[in-house]
C-alpha cells in the first residue's frame, strides 16, 4: 500500500474512533476517562489531518481557507 492510502486510512481510523466516543458520551456525559480518550483521539485527528494536507493537499474546504488553486 502507497504511503498516502496509509496515512489516509490512518486518518479514518481516528475519525472513526472520535464518532464512536462522541456517541458514547451522549449516553455517559460524566464518564471521565471516555472524555480524555475523546481529547486525545480529537488531538491525533487534528495532527493526522495536518500531515495528509501539508503532503497531499486539502481534504475539505473549509470556511476561513482562501482556495487558490483547486486539485
Amino acid at each position: 500500500m502507497r504511503e498516502q492510502e496509509l496515512l489516509l486510512r490512518s486518518l479514518q481510523q481516528c475519525d472513526f474512533m472520535l464518532y464512536e466516543l462522541q456517541l458514547y458520551l451522549d449516553t455517559h456525559p460524566d464518564d471521565t476517562d471516555a472524555l480524555a480518550y475523546a481529547n486525545q483521539s480529537a488531538e491525533l485527528l487534528r495532527n493526522a489531518v495536518q500531515t495528509y494536507e501539508e503532503q497531499y493537499g486539502m481534504l475539505t474546504v473549509k470556511p476561513d481557507q482562501n482556495v487558490q488553486e483547486w486539485n
